[in-house]
This record gives C-alpha cells, sequence and structure tokens, in this order.
C-alpha cells in the first residue's frame, strides 16, 4: 500500500515554555512526527494517550541563534484523541508541526537517513542514503524569518513543504506561525539530496530523517490448517 499522510498539525507559543497541539485523533498502528523548534535544551515530548516517543538528534547549529530543533516520532500510535506537547525547559517562542501517516503495516526508523545541516544562504540541501520507499522528511528551523515562505527545492526528491498556519510561512512572528518540514512518499534508492528554499534568509537549520514501511507478517500455515481442520 502507498504512503498516506492522514493529517497535518501544527501549534506555536510566545514567550512559553511549553507548546502544545490542538487534540487530534489518531488511528491505530500509525507513524505520527513532530517536528519542534525551541528556545530549550531539555525538549521532550508527551502526549494524553500514553503513545510511546523517540527524541532524535537534539541540534543547535542554526546561524546566529540559540535556538534548538528535533525530531520526534512514535512508530505506532494508539487510536484515539490525544494532545501532543513538547516541553523546552527555557522560555521562548516554541514552534512544532506534526503528521501522522498511514498505509504501511508498521515501520522502522531509518538511522542512515539521520542527516543534519545549517546555512545562511536561501537554499539549504542535504544529501543521504535512504531505501527505496522510506518515507523522508526533512525539517527546517529558521533564526527569525517571519516573512520567509519556504517551499521544497526544485529538482530534488521532496515533493511537498507541510506546515500548518495561515501565511504559510516559517519564523518567529511573535508566535503566530510554526516549523515546518519536507516531505517525500516514497524514495528512490540510494544517495539522494533533499533540498528547502526561503524567499528570505537569516540563518536556518535542517535535520533530515527517514523511515522505512515493514512489511506485514507472513501467514501462519499451520495455523490456517489447524483452525481448519476445527470446521
Amino acid at each position: 500500500m502507498a504512503i498516506t499522510r492522514a493529517q497535518a498539525f501544527g501549534a506555536n507559543a510566545s514567550a512559553a515554555t511549553t507548546v502544545a497541539t490542538p487534540s487530534v485523533t489518531l488511528a491505530a498502528r500509525s507513524l505520527v512526527v513532530v517536528f519542534a523548534c525551541t528556545h530549550g535544551t531539555t525538549n521532550t515530548i508527551s502526549d494524553t494517550n500514553g503513545n510511546t516517543w523517540v527524541k532524535g538528534t537534539d541540534n543547535a547549529n542554526i546561524p546566529s541563534s540559540s535556538k534548538h530543533y528535533i525530531w520526534f516520532w512514535c512508530l505506532s500510535s494508539k487510536a484515539g484523541a490525544t494532545t501532543i506537547t513538547v516541553n523546552g525547559g527555557t522560555s521562548g517562542t516554541q514552534f512544532v508541526q506534526g503528521a501522522e501517516y498511514t498505509g504501511q503495516a508498521a515501520w522502522m526508523h531509518n538511522a542512515a537517513g539521520d542527516l543534519n545541516a545549517a546555512s545562511t544562504a536561501t537554499t539549504i540541501a542535504i544529501t543521504g542514503t535512504v531505501t527505496a520507499g522510506d518515507l523522508v522528511l526533512m525539517g527546517e528551523a529558521p533564526n527569525t524569518e517571519s516573512t520567509s515562505t519556504y517551499s521544497v527545492t526544485a529538482g530534488d526528491d521532496l515533493t511537498a513543504f507541510v506546515l500548518d498556519g495561515a501565511s504559510k510561512t516559517c519564523g518567529q512572528l511573535a508566535g503566530a506561525e510554526t516549523a515546518g518540514f519536507g516531505e517525500k512518499l516514497g524514495a528512490t534508492s540510494g544517495s539522494r539530496t533533499y533540498g528547502l528554499t526561503s524567499t528570505v534568509n537569516t540563518g536556518h537549520g535542517a535535520q533530515l530523517i527517514a523511515f522505512t514501511p515493514l512489511a506485514p507478517p507472513p501467514l501462519d500455515l499451520n495455523v490456517t490448517r489447524f483452525r481448519s481442520s476445527i470446521y
């Protein structure tokens, strides 16, 4: 089955240590990802439905900025409504962008796709090795780009920029916008270059991450024969 982005959700907070998403209703066994950009150094995540979360690399290399940016993910969600909260631990402007992905029996984090870059150019690019069919995501964390509109870079493998917010800008506009990420639903195997381009830039960092869909377990024919013999 094809990878499907079932929904996207974002949130922001100004002069706060935490930022919480709106309540979202998740399906069972979905992959749920959250990209966070905070002023904190601890950066933890929790939700109200008891899901298990993994924290990726905590990066702090945005030029001329003290912000941190991090991916969090849940490989198999519980069904039901939940509110997701990221706690940066230090007061400031906090941004999160999340999404739910479905259409697969199970997921595995592909650590080979975990790469990071920072730049003061309008385009930031990362070259990484991924597996055929991977879901590849590239989170973007800006310095002060309150008027910058982001898009995926023409000619690379990303196909969409995922961002909630009326103006689709990415930056610290008094807590009015959120962080965002580029997306590729089903990568081509091998060494690929992924890029994001902004209309304005004063420094930004990006984190690439990849997830490999897993096939469902094979049917146990012995169990099938046993059940058939009962009837």
